[in-house]
């Protein structure tokens, strides 16, 4: 048997002798692939000989069917074409083709948020973040106080719990990267009551009033606010006293309550408190009858140190009374006042400390109880005079009260008159704000005598805007007067009680100047005597000239002997009459009746239906009065 073999590039090719040779022609180009590519057909190459070449996998991560390779893995792959040969070619040289195989890379989607938790609320699951390539992804603990099983985490501790996501791939992909979730751990929750104080009293940090539930271990700070005319006397915790500081910080260790204690500030509420006792209260014109008004009506004065301590007197049933007693945190105080000669007085205070802060309460004295309200002396203004007049009862024919009032810068008034019973009055007190803080107020309590020894009292409240709007009278006044019966008074021996309407106006002239105009000539005025009320033989309608050094000049008087003039601008005078005088005949007697009043820097129209005047007064006659008013064109 003879026969030869040779050697060449591809593979030792065994010729038998008498066979023909057969050769494989080039694979194409198979590309590069992912691990996870779908199966793919490679073409193979063709015998010279025409005979099927056979398909395999000579090495790599792959599988083929026919001429369909299926990739196990990653990493080179070589395909081996082969002709085995038949009896007529013998077998072809192998060919191979070679292409590379990657693995596929992925990434872990983000994690969804993980809400924070409490430390006593126990373990919980986790959303696990999934992978595009299907394969698990494994969570860890990359950083805190935690454990993990599955997806399941239990806290351990308190803080930033970091945890990590990872696939490691496999044959087919690579290696995820890390993706990593937080959430926080803290302590669990107590409940933290803070008393809400009363608005007149103060307030706390807004979020702070009431039950909140609150962390523990944490750290927090509630400033308690007084309100005005307050002060912060301590906190409580748990009623124990931890602090006098208005900012209390402290740590959330337990369930706890926290109150803000309050007490006046005595310090910007000391001074004088000055009011109205009983029917006169605010000058509301109320009144009992005539027997009970002594009772009724009074006057109370107390000072405040500031120290809450205050000592004071009570004017009730023409008699002043001495007390003294000491205001408490909670601003209420009850003292017992001893009256010389009668029934002591019960009277209970509460102080309301709103700047510019006010005393009020009840005085019960014989099984009555009269309110009062005393409001703190708190004047600003420079010192000003005013006049006013008060018309006469609609009752009775008493003409024109008037009075002169000073308000000094240290924030005491000074009123001064002349009753139209030709008694004289003054008082001092201290100047007072309305309860909105637009006027000044000068409450007043007088007792008055007359001839005949016939009492009476005077009680109300004189009130000057702050701000006067346009020409308007500035000053008013409630009065409530009483004259007690007395048959042997020369005026109105019956005596009577009547609410009286006051109407007045500023006074800024100096001496040697016009109460009229401030300087030179006012021109004409009229002086009227009330043709109802005068017992002359007929009412007096007298024209006449005001010059600037307060002279006056009746045109026609209706007799010789009427003068008319203006006193010297003095501190108790300023804006009154002079005592001028009308001379009459009576039963053949002459007589000299004199008169009394004031003028208005303004005109003033009265309450009571009378005209805009700018004077007002009376002529005094025998035992009554004859009403006078003055006015301008």
């Amino acid at each position: 048997m003879g026969g030869s073999f040779s050697l060449n590039s591809t593979s030792l090719v065994l010729n038998i002798a008498g066979a023909t040779p057969q050769t494989i022609g080039d694979f194409d180009p198979i590309a590069d692939r992912l691990a996870t590519a779908a199966p793919f057909p490679v073409a193979a190459p063709t015998a010279s000989s025409g005979l099927p070449v056979v398909l395999s996998i000579k090495s790599g991560n792959a599988t083929i069917s026919g001429n369909t390779i299926t990739l196990t893995g990653a990493g080179a792959v070589v395909v081996a074409a082969n002709q085995p040969g038949n009896a007529t070619f013998s077998a072809a040289a192998e060919r191979t083709a070679t292409f590379n195989v990657s693995r596929a890379s992925q990434a872990i989607a983000a994690f969804g948020p993980i809400p924070n938790r409490r430390l006593g609320e126990g373990a919980f699951d986790v959303a696990v973040p999934s992978s595009p390539s299907g394969l698990p992804v494994v969570l860890t603990v990359k950083s805190g106080s935690a454990t993990v099983s599955g997806n399941t985490v239990a806290p351990t501790g308190v803080g930033v719990v970091t945890l990590a996501a990872n696939q490691a791939g496999n044959a087919f992909y690579l290696a995820a990267a890390e993706v990593i979730g937080t959430f926080t751990v803290v302590n669990n929750l107590a409940m933290l009551t803070v008393v809400d104080p009363l608005p007149q009293d103060g307030s706390v940090t807004p979020g702070f009033a009431g039950e909140t539930e609150r962390e523990l271990g944490s750290r927090l700070t509630v400033t308690a606010t007084p309100a005005s005319g307050m002060r912060v006397l301590r906190w409580l915790r748990d009623g124990n006293q931890v602090s006098t500081s208005a900012a209390l910080t402290f740590t959330m260790n337990a369930a706890m309550t926290l109150e803000p204690v309050f007490a006046p500030n005595f310090a910007v509420l000391r001074g004088t408190y000055n009011g109205l006792v009983g029917d006169g209260d605010t000058g509301t014109g109320s009144a009992e009858d005539m027997a009970g008004f002594p009772l009724n009506n009074g006057y109370i004065s107390l000072v405040a140190a500031n120290n809450g301590n205050f000592t004071g007197n009570l004017t009730l049933e023409n008699q002043v009374d001495a007390f003294s007693g000491s205001f408490g945190t909670n601003k209420t105080t009850a003292v017992s006042i001893a009256r010389a000669g009668k029934p002591s007085a019960v009277a209970d205070f509460t102080l309301t400390p709103a700047l510019p802060g006010e005393v009020s309460g009840n005085v019960t004295v014989e099984g009555v109880s009269l309110p009062f309200r005393a409001k703190r002396g708190s004047y600003s203004g420079n010192a000003t005079f005013f006049t006013v007049a008060l018309p006469a009862p609609a009752n009775q024919p008493l003409g024109y009260s008037f009075a002169t009032l000073g308000f000094a810068s240290t924030g005491t008034g000074v009123l001064n008159g002349r009753l139209s019973t030709n008694e004289t009055f003054a008082t001092t007190h201290a100047i007072v704000q309305s309860d909105d803080g637009s006027d000044w107020v000068l409450p007043f309590y007088i007792r008055t005598t007359a001839s005949g020894n016939a009492t009476g009292f005077l009680t109300g409240e004189v009130v000057v805007p702050k701000d006067p709007i346009g020409g308007s009278p500035s000053v008013a006044a409630a009065v409530e007067w009483l004259r007690n019966p007395n048959p042997s008074s020369a005026f109105l021996p019956a005596g009577f009680l009547a609410n009286l309407d006051g109407k007045g106006s500023p006074l800024s002239t100096d001496n040697g100047t016009s109460m009229l105009t401030g300087n030179g000539s006012a021109g004409n005025f009229t002086l009227t005597l009330d043709p109802i009320a005068t017992t002359l033989p007929s009412a007096i309608n007298q024209p006449g000239t005001w010059a600037g050094n307060n002279t006056v000049t009746l045109l026609s008087p209706v007799s010789s002997n009427m003068t008319f003039g203006a006193v010297a601008n003095t501190a108790n005078t300023r804006g009154t009459f002079s005592r001028g005088t009308f001379r009459r005949s009576v039963g053949g007697i002459l007589q000299t009746t004199p008169y009394f009043g004031i003028v208005f820097t303004n005109p003033v129209t009265l309450e009571n239906g009378g005209p805009e005047l700018r004077g007002a007064g009376f002529f005094v006659t025998s035992n009554s009065t004859v009403p006078v008013t003055l006015t301008v064109p």
